[in-house]
């Protein structure tokens, strides 16, 4: 047995220097190897459970907080920081640090290929609860305290401790006032209580010498009251608290909850003092009570043993806090890759939890010492949000380099760019959530993050995150070293349960929350890029081979050369007389025959690779009823000429996509199967969940019929009623703008109905996979990641991202990953504010052209709800569309196909784009020519560079 210890003693030091010779040069003392697969190494400091991560073939090591930084700061030491609501204060934080590790409640779980930490956050007992007995029985405190600690802590608890008995009285002790002889009667009848100090002892042996009613008695008397009313008053403090300082009547906190005056105090509370006695602690201030309760934790005295004390003297036990969580996170290395979870499941927060209780006295009531009354007030502290590894790859105050952020088509934080007077920036993947009120959405005009992805860039290294679980719920966060935070970050938060406040009255407002929290699990993917690769076009290409390799997106275009997309308008509703009456007629603005031509003058016009989306051909309109099957709207033809067109577009090799709205719906009634109550998604106020247009000027919702949301869960029997019906007309193709635009939840207050937003994203998604599994080609709008798989070519893709004054460029990241993959354009050419930019825009990544127009004449809209599309008449559009699109197309056409391999912004005015077959698209913003690399790039124009490096 002895040589198998030896044996056993040298294999794990042989293990232990084997893996000091693996550390790596610039990791500091502490942390300790937990996984390492061959390309990564996962460490982990136990201490402060922050990792760092070895990559290997790069030698650079990566750190969840930044290294060096002020320990006593509390800046940069969390990897988890959680906010919650308690009843009566909203909005708290806690941070896996300064609530979890410097407790002592985090635990670090070895896994095969990582590690997992859980974080219990908040005190197991309020900062109120000191391991130090108010009262406390004579032989236990002289037992395991006075005879624990040296002679020096003895004189410093007994200077603070007095013990305490109830006894028959002498005749000259009961000279205490009135009223205090009525609560000794009260509480401990004809007996009275005493201090058993050896000056208290001595003053009743000199009084017992003495004769009744002589002066000197007398004065004994006054100094042997004095004394009793001091400790029977401190005691009664112990009960019921003290008076404040405030002069209005209000008192500290006492050591039982149930007692609030003197005269709910019995003589059973006060009997255990007439068989032992007790020492009674005085009123201490902060530092005194720090200076006893160090005594006693010398003994090793622990909340237990309060528990216990307090009980035998019928004070309160020490109560567990209700403020406490759990938080699991886990490590994993995939390759060159870090997998960085949170089971949502195994998450814990105070839900339903009792606060009254009753204490178990004298064990009556079972082995219990604190019963508690799950029939009165339970209380629930909602964990709304989780940040995760807000410090990952933190660049401090003197780094170079910029955020990523996927705000519309992308955008750049210059690290340190000195806005410190500018919010972070946080804006949620997928856009907004119309379950929640339309103040919490804020209407302004601003791009989606249709990709749930960020990185960080500082010197000749990046890193790149993917949220692989739990993006429909995330926001992505940014923001710049401040004074206050002193570093560059961009983290992932998740809200776990949406929240939203009603206002009752002018004074009163409550938070109403889904009613339960997403279940799902959390999952962020870094990984890290360098040299010429760190970049946001590295990151581009990066995320783009990523999605090819999961099957997310592959080769879908449809032709050669641009791709130009025509949409038209069928019907739209309008307010005109019908025999004097005002009332709501549907106006066909382009007929199925009139769509025909508009494409044939497109092809007789030289437009290549074209296609039509047909919007307003159900009725009710560009706003039609409920699609629970296909009816058409009057006025535009017929069946007859939908078919027709149909069958052209078909031998003109033309995809047709007519456009069909799953997820909103507006006029419509019982007459077309819809209800709000069955089919309408609730908000989290309680109310319908409902999506207005807005007053561009005073953001105001504007007067129209109601827009329901509808619930996720009526999706699979409508889009299934809907493809009965469309699959007859014999047409493979079909547009669902909002499926790629667009995610709501529906927070109904049954939790068995609630479908929060993760769910509707996999609802959405599963209705995409029906769609094309039975045989159609999907056109949607804006590109959000969750439909790419399914979409063969996507409009409304953002050609700029929000332009929030924290950002600092904008960059084509979104193009670049759809780029030569799925056809793709931008906002409709004819509406584009500034026209010339907007192809400037799209020659960038020679993107695709889009027109939306309509047959008849554009003053048809007037007084209706379309007032704004201003440009959209054929008979300009259709000549000058084709005009641009011809030239544009010979120019760039072959770029269609080709990937994006880098974009550049050279300066503020110029960028250069450069795809995979070596040439390079330069284009010029400003007012005035620029020379690039020996060319001239003329004032608002592009110039396509052959085969320049």
């Amino acid at each position: 047995m002895r040589r198998l210890g030896v044996f056993v003693i040298i294999f794990v030091l042989a293990l232990a220097f084997a893996a000091r010779a693996q550390v790596p040069e610039g990791l500091p003392e502490g942390f300790e190897l937990c996984a390492d697969n061959g390309q990564l190494a996962l460490y982990i400091h136990p201490e402060t459970t922050e990792i760092a991560l070895w990559d290997k073939a790069a030698g650079e090591v990566w750190f969840s907080n930044p290294q060096g930084r002020n320990m006593r700061a509390a800046v940069a030491q969390d990897v988890v920081q959680i906010r919650y609501d308690a009843p009566t204060s909203p909005d708290k934080l806690m941070d896996s640090y300064t609530h979890s590790v410097q407790l002592g409640q985090a635990q670090i779980i070895p896994l095969p290929e990582g590690v997992r930490v859980e974080y219990r956050f908040g005190a197991e007992y309020p900062e109120s609860v000191v391991p130090m007995p108010q009262l406390i029985k004579a032989s236990v405190f002289e037992e395991e305290i006075l005879a624990q600690v040296s002679s020096s802590d003895q004189n410093t608890v007994l200077r603070y401790y007095t013990p305490i008995f109830v006894r028959e009285p002498h005749p000259f002790e009961l000279g205490v006032t009135s009223a205090a002889r009525d609560l000794e009667r009260q509480f401990f009848g004809n007996l009275i209580i005493v201090p058993l100090t050896e000056e208290y002892e001595a003053l009743v042996e000199e009084a017992k010498g003495l004769a009744p009613g002589s002066p000197e008695l007398r004065s004994l008397e006054e100094k042997l009251a004095k004394q009793r009313m001091d400790a029977l008053y401190l005691l009664l403090e112990k009960f019921t608290g003290y008076l404040l300082g405030s002069g209005e009547g209000a008192r500290s906190v006492g050591f039982r909850k149930d007692i609030t005056s003197s005269s709910e105090l019995t003589k059973a509370d006060f009997a255990h003092l007439t068989q032992e006695p007790s020492y009674l602690l005085a009123r201490l201030a902060p530092l005194l009570q720090d200076q006893v309760a160090r005594i006693f934790a010398k003994v090793g005295y622990g909340i237990e043993d309060l528990a216990r004390d307090h009980v035998q003297n019928r004070l309160d036990p020490p109560i567990p806090s209700v403020e406490r969580f759990m938080v699991p996170v886990e490590y994993r290395l995939e390759g060159r890759e870090l997998l960085v979870t949170i089971p949502m499941a195994e998450v814990v927060y105070p839900k339903d939890q009792p606060t009254a209780y009753e204490v178990n006295w004298d064990g009556s009531l079972g082995d219990e010492v604190v019963i508690y009354d799950h029939s009165k007030e339970l209380v629930t502290y909602p964990l709304t949000s989780i940040a995760l590894l807000r410090y990952f790859g933190a660049a401090d105050t003197e780094a170079q380099g910029y955020i990523f952020v996927p705000d519309g088509s992308g955008a750049l934080i210059y690290l340190n760019n000195g806005k410190t007077n500018q919010t972070l920036y946080s804006e949620a993947v997928y856009g907004r959530d119309g379950a929640l009120p339309v103040a919490e959405r804020r209407p302004y005009d601003r791009e989606n993050n249709h990709l749930p992805v960020f990185g960080l860039k500082q010197g000749e290294k990046a890193f790149f995150a993917v949220i692989e679980e739990g993006e429909a719920i995330a926001q992505i966060r940014a923001d710049i070293a401040r004074p206050t935070s002193q570093y560059n970050v961009a983290y992932a938060a998740f809200q776990t349960i949406p929240k939203a406040q009603r206002r009752l009255d002018q004074f009163t407002q409550i938070n109403l929350y889904q009613s339960r929290p997403y279940l799902g699990d959390i999952t962020v993917r870094y990984t890290f890029l360098y040299g010429e690769e760190a970049t946001y076009s590295g990151m581009a290409r990066y995320y783009q081979d990523y999605l090819i390799s999961r099957g997310q997106l592959s080769q879908r275009r449809h032709g050669e050369g641009i791709p130009f997309f025509l949409e038209v308008i069928g019907v739209v509703p309008k307010i005109q007389p019908v025999v004097g009456v005002a009332r709501e007629v549907q106006l066909a603005l382009t007929t199925f025959g009139q769509a025909q031509e508009m494409v044939e003058e497109l092809l007789d016009l030289g437009v290549e690779n074209l296609s039509l989306r047909y919007s307003g051909w159900l009725t009710g309109g560009i706003e039609h009823k409920y699609p629970a099957g296909v009816r058409l709207a009057p006025g535009l033809g017929g069946e007859k000429g939908l078919t027709a067109l149909a069958q052209f577009l078909e031998e003109r090799q033309v995809p047709f996509y007519p456009a069909v709205e799953f997820l909103k719906v507006q006029r419509s009634g019982a007459l077309q199967g819809f209800a709000p109550a069955r089919q309408a998604a609730r908000a989290v106020n309680g109310m319908y969940a409902t999506w207005p247009d807005f007053n561009p000027v005073t953001y105001e919702a504007l007067s129209k019929p109601t827009r329901y949301i509808l619930s996720p869960q009526v999706l699979p029997d409508l889009v299934e009623r809907f493809l009965e019906d469309y699959s007859g007309l014999g047409i493979n193709g079909l547009a669902v703008p909002s499926m790629g635009l667009e995610v709501h939840s529906d927070l109904k207050r049954d939790e068995s109905q609630v479908v929060d937003r993760a769910q509707a994203a996999e609802q959405i998604q599963a209705q995409l996979k029906k769609l094309t599994e039975a045989g159609l080609v999907l056109q949607l709008d804006g590109g959000n990641a969750l439909a790419l798989p399914y979409a063969s070519s996507i409009l409304n893709v953002p050609q700029t991202s929000t332009r929030y004054n924290l950002q600092d460029e904008e960059v084509p990241f979104l193009q670049m990953v759809l780029h030569g993959l799925v056809d793709y354009a931008g906002e409709p050419l004819n509406l584009a504010v500034d026209v010339q930019e907007h192809l400037l825009r799209a020659a960038q990544t020679a993107s695709g052209l889009y027109l939306k127009l309509i047959g008849g004449d554009a003053s048809l809209l007037k007084e209706t709800e379309y007032a704004h599309l201003l440009s959209v008449e054929r008979e300009y559009w259709l000549q000058e569309g084709a005009s641009l699109y011809r030239r544009y197309n010979i120019y760039l056409g072959d770029l269609a196909s080709q990937r994006i391999v880098d974009f550049q912004r050279i300066s503020p005015e110029l960028t250069v784009t450069r795809f995979e077959g070596g040439d390079a698209v330069v284009v010029n913003f400003g007012a005035e020519p620029v020379d690039y690399e020996g060319f001239t790039i003329p004032a608002r124009y592009f110039v396509r560079l052959r085969g320049v490096r």
